[in-house]
């Protein structure tokens, strides 16, 4: 419920920005149609909360995305996003289970498939949210065997992101994300650094 009402308060920002003036912010361009391409990397930490709290549970890793947007000429944007995010990692030495004592590690990574919308918030300052397919990669290690799994999830992609202009076709930033990935319930925030290009404008 909580998903819906934020994806149908961004789709009516979204007619209200291709119905009508926008008050907060004004076209700077005269192109029409542009498509801009962005990519970033940066630190991804896992929200969580397990209980009882799971021994060597690391819940900080890396991640990176890739988004093409294309721009129209009102201001909501729409496009394809893709990456990698590790969602968390456990290593524990010596562990003792009934079969004897073990080495252990296991960890989750994701690579999301991601339809996203976006527009302008105020300035340089953007949001956009996304229907996200989460492809869900394990690998887990015990007694000197591996098994890995491979998983299918829907989610939800929420995020902010602010550029600084350095010439008309490029911008460096920061963007702050969140994944919900319903099926292991797992909720990640990601703090990146960013750049876009605008590669094509007509």
């Amino acid at each position: 419920m909580f998903n819906r009402r934020i994806w149908w308060w961004f789709t009516a920002l979204g007619v209200a920005a291709t119905s009508g003036p926008f008050p907060c912010v004004a076209q700077e361009r005269d192109t029409t149609y542009s498509l801009v391409l962005y990519a970033g990397g940066g630190f991804t930490r896992n929200l969580t909360k397990w209980d009882p709290p799971l021994p060597g549970l690391k819940k900080t890793g890396f991640g990176g995305f890739v988004r093409v947007m294309w721009h129209p000429e009102h201001l909501l944007s729409v496009g394809l996003e893709t990456g990698f995010a590790q969602v968390y990692y456990v290593a524990v030495d010596n562990m003792q289970t009934p079969f004897g004592e073990t080495d252990y590690s296991s960890y989750l990574s994701v690579v999301p498939l991601e339809l996203a919308f976006s527009m302008p918030i105020i300035g340089h300052l953007q949001g956009y949210i996304g229907s996200t397919s989460f492809f869900m990669f394990s690998r887990t290690e015990s007694f000197g065997n591996t098994a890995k799994g491979f998983a299918l999830s829907i989610g939800f992609t929420a995020g902010l992101s602010y550029l600084w202009p350095i010439n008309e076709k490029w911008a460096l930033g920061c963007e702050l994300k969140w994944y919900h990935i319903e099926k292991t319930w797992d909720d990640n925030m990601m703090a990146y650094v960013l750049f876009s290009y605008r590669f094509l404008e007509w």
